[in-house]
């Protein structure tokens, strides 16, 4: 079953968080297309590619050539983004290798299958190949593999549909998604035409062929894609469950929908889709529950949630939390079988929509409850020591700051915005240390904001110039990071401070 792809604002941040200081060892032989980027930004990459090698079991060749086939789709505008763009990439190329190899072992105790020495030297090929970055090789060594006179057996079977896999998995890691969509269509298209028990196999294949259409629309921003991959999955799958139903392919069905129309709702703001998408997720969320499945119930209801928070942030609506109240009260079954790293993250989720309702309702109490999640979020991650963990405990702790602010300046409570300003202060040079200069870029904002509303409501100079100071370095900061967008509301900012300058300081 294809994996999550909503992507959610925190897994992004988070994502950014995990880049680490490069080794400068592998700069001299630089490719041709990274040469336009700074040297420093380059080495970050490759320390990033050591690094991901290490932790995917995915060589570094291959993982130049993931880099390259993003850097080159014109989807990745600074190196940050193919730094971001790598990780999640990096998984799935050690996820093939694993399955590549696997298969090889299987393949090799087949001893009555008649292609299984043919098979054999193709699949090894095809992992040399992968090794050594040259993925159009590979592909023509796993076509080989698809082509071969397979008997129908089990391993036959299994070896044909791997091979096929193999293919469309390539063509994903080098940024070919309507070609990974047409291999996963034509092998569904192949297994129809086969006796019926490639009726499983018929079915991934279309489920894989929108899942492709999805991440083009994530690669390249094209919502075209979503809706292909919408149709796909209302048609294609809808077709092959009327010829055969059984509630995982309801559930998955609905799944898949939901989380398009979601993604769909997201990029154009219509809460008629996210209504759609929403009554979907409920679907899909009463099978994870009767059935007693924790890892589909988390899947599905961070989906839920997410669309919440999006529809309470357009339409100011508060009511829209109503959906997922019930779960929110008790969270027990959420608490008990999440894993590690989704606790963290849906601790943090409820923190940022319990903070927009406060917002809204100007309401002290739903901004104990943002903070009491954030909290929760930062004492989870606390628990486990990996890099992860760790940027997610620092991010939790700016979610605090964030929040102390939002209460100082809502309710005029002078109290919160100066722990506010305490704990911005204090997050700034673990910032510094790691080298964020986006995420320090932010602080220095906030720090600013959180300034200017103790000198507007104290009539203090000092604190006025105080954020003078905190927004310049965050131009400073958001022009090295390369973003725009920030950089000019931050121009604002300081053009609102430099015309209280005179009222407040007597100076121009």
């Amino acid at each position: 079953m294809p994996g999550s792809f909503v992507v959610r604002g925190i897994a992004l941040v988070l994502a950014i968080a995990l880049m680490t200081l490069a080794s400068p060892g592998h700069a001299q032989q630089r490719p041709g297309w990274l040469r336009s980027y700074p040297a420093a930004d380059v080495q970050r990459l490759e320390g990033r590619i050591d690094f991901l090698s290490r932790r995917d079991r995915v060589s570094r060749n291959s993982l130049m050539t993931i880099a390259r086939s993003v850097g080159l789709s014109g989807s990745a505008r600074t190196l940050d983004n193919i730094i971001v763009a790598i990780d999640d990439l990096s998984k799935q190329a050690g996820a093939l290798r694993t399955r590549i190899e696997t298969l090889e072992k299987e393949v090799l105790a087949a001893k009555q299958e008649p292609a299984r020495d043919l098979a054999l030297e193709a699949l090894g090929r095809a992992l040399k190949a992968i090794d050594a970055g040259d993925f159009d090789l590979a592909n023509r060594e796993f076509l080989t593999v698809e082509n071969l006179r397979w008997s129908q057996s089990e391993i036959g079977l299994k070896a044909w549909s791997e091979a096929v896999d193999a293919r469309i998995n390539l063509a994903r890691l080098q940024y070919r998604f309507d070609d990974a969509t047409a291999l996963a269509i034509r092998k569904g298209q192949s297994a129809a035409r086969q006796q019926a028990q490639l009726g499983d196999i018929e079915w991934d294949a279309y489920a894989n062929a929108g899942y492709s259409q999805v991440l083009k629309a994530s690669a390249t921003g094209d919502i075209r894609a979503l809706y292909e991959a919408d149709r796909i999955f209302d048609v294609d799958l809808g077709r092959l469950l009327r010829s055969h139903s059984t509630a995982g392919r309801v559930y998955q069905r609905n799944l898949l929908r939901g989380e398009v129309k979601g993604n769909i709702a997201h990029r154009t703001g219509s809460i008629a889709v996210y209504e759609e998408s929403n009554g979907l997720l409920r679907l899909a969320l009463d099978y994870s529950v009767a059935e007693k499945c924790s890892e589909c119930f988390s899947r599905v209801y961070s989906h839920l949630l997410s669309n919440v928070s999006s529809m309470i942030y357009i339409s100011r609506d508060v009511r829209h939390v109503e959906i997922i109240r019930p779960f929110i009260a008790n969270d027990n079954l959420l608490l008990t079988t999440l894993p590690h790293y989704e606790l963290v993250s849906l601790n943090y989720s409820y923190s940022s929509l319990f903070s927009m309702i406060a917002e809204i309702r100007r309401d002290a109490g739903a901004f104990d409850k943002a903070i009491f999640y954030a909290q929760r979020s930062m004492d989870q991650a606390a628990t486990a020591s990996d890099d992860w963990s760790r940027d997610s405990f620092i991010l939790s702790k700016f979610q605090i700051a964030d929040i102390y602010r939002q209460r100082g300046e809502y309710l005029n409570d002078p109290a919160y915005s100066a722990k506010a300003r305490d704990a911005l202060l204090e997050l700034l040079p673990q910032y510094r240390r790691l080298g964020r200069k986006r995420e320090e870029g932010m602080v220095q904002k906030r720090l600013g904001a959180v300034y200017y509303i103790i000198a507007v409501r104290g009539n203090d100079c000092g604190a006025l110039r105080a954020s003078i100071a905190a927004v310049g370095e965050a131009m400073r900061l958001m022009s090295q990071a390369d973003d725009p967008q920030e950089y000019s509301g931050l121009f604002t900012m300081q053009k609102r401070n430099q015309g209280l300058l005179p009222r407040l300081c007597g100076t121009p």
